[in-house]
């Protein structure tokens, strides 16, 4: 921030206290020796950053104030240090035991702050635990200056970070106020487990909704390296409920003997799941290959969705496909899907086909169908 760039010399001789030190120490007693944290708005890395250090542990400060970080470098030396927004520092393949953020949120405006938590537990290790200060009042305001430099806040209620932490895969476990009446949120990264299972647990399946909002719609037109596509919105929106269209007790018409079920489970809670079909004839979209395998239904609780729980499930389906030998997963969905559009594309797979006709009694929906090579096919 431009403003602590103005005050970084009179922050560095006045702001000396121990602030945030005692609940740092809580939460350095529940990490693993040797644990890699993330401290988010490291500034010049006193008391913090030096406190776990000193704790023995391995971190990566990150503050959008480069006279800061001057200062950090003095105080932290051999510490990496990445000087900008927590939202847009390239932390790529680099994962986390804990993040801290303190001071740091109430900076940033609603929808920056969304992007900074977000961002924080994309690089949490599942079951990883995030310590931040933030208000408890939803709402901004004109704060007090700090050595003449004025500060504007942002915060959520704290029902709107619980709201907030949950849509990004963590769960809120503790908030208090120290007696600098400073408020502090704990929370910790869900762990996902993928359990494989057989398709005698298809009505345990069946019980994750597979409904969706479709708001907007993507038009698909071919190119001249594939498929184009645009994201149409929509007049008025519906539901869609692909099991109120086919009921999955239908499937029982396939020999799912080959099949897998993999189902997600977060906390210990039935999450998600997913089921790949293959060696089937039946089924015109494995082609009558032995090579080719179907990713047949993916799903996930709504209120857990966009929180790596697909990811997951798919990463599960693709090893699985690949022991059986198949050099390709292949996937059909729709244009009014669009989530699941991004989300395929995001995951490597390659749009192969879109055709208008493929449902007749749905005119307006086109068919989609997406291809993923496996590793270990070298074609």
């Amino acid at each position: 921030m431009h403003e602590y760039d103005l005050i970084a010399e009179w922050y560095a001789t006045e702001r000396r206290g121990p602030g945030g030190v005692r609940e740092l120490e809580h939460l350095i007693a529940s990490l693993p020796s040797g644990a890699s944290i993330l401290d988010v708005g490291c500034g010049n890395g006193v008391p913090l950053t030096r406190k776990l250090l000193e704790a023995g542990y391995t971190v990566v400060g990150v503050d959008s104030s480069p006279r800061m970080l001057e200062r950090f470098r003095t105080n932290c030396p051999w510490t990496l240090c990445i000087c900008a927004p927590i939202q847009s520092a390239n932390l790529e393949g680099q994962l986390f035991d804990a993040a801290v953020a303190w001071g740091v949120l109430f900076h940033l405006p609603h929808d920056e702050q969304r992007k900074a938590t977000a961002k924080i537990a994309s690089v949490l290790k599942p079951g990883g635990l995030f310590l931040f200060t933030a208000g408890d009042q939803d709402g901004e305001k004109e704060g007090d200056s700090m050595n003449g430099v004025p500060f504007h806040y942002w915060s959520f209620s704290v029902e709107g970070y619980r709201k907030l932490l949950r849509q990004d895969g963590l769960t809120l476990l503790d908030v208090h106020r120290d007696a600098g009446q400073n408020v502090y949120y704990l929370a910790r990264k869900m762990t996902i487990n993928i359990v494989e299972e057989s398709m005698y647990s298809l009505s345990e399946h069946v019980t994750i909704p597979i409904a969706f909002e479709v708001e907007r719609v993507l038009d698909v037109l071919p190119s001249s390296d594939g498929f184009d596509f645009t994201e149409r919105l929509l007049d008025s929106g519906y539901v869609k409920d692909y099991d109120a269209l086919e009921h999955p007790g239908d499937w029982n018409r396939f020999d799912t003997s080959k099949w897998n079920l993999f189902a997600a489970y977060a906390d210990r809670n039935r999450v998600g799941g997913a089921i790949v079909a293959i060696d089937t004839p039946e089924i015109d979209l494995l082609e009558g290959r032995n090579d080719l395998a179907v990713l047949w239904d993916l799903r996930v609780l709504p209120e857990r969705r966009a929180q790596g729980i697909g990811t997951a499930l798919l990463r599960a389906a693709e090893a699985f496909a690949a022991r059986k030998g198949c050099r390709e997963l292949k996937v059909e969905t729709q244009n009014i899907n669009v989530p699941a559009c991004w989300f395929y594309q995001r995951q490597g797979f390659v749009l192969s086909a879109a055709n208008r006709f493929a449902y007749p009694t749905l005119p307006d929906e086109v068919q989609l169908i997406w291809r993923k090579r496996l590793a270990g096919d070298g074609r």
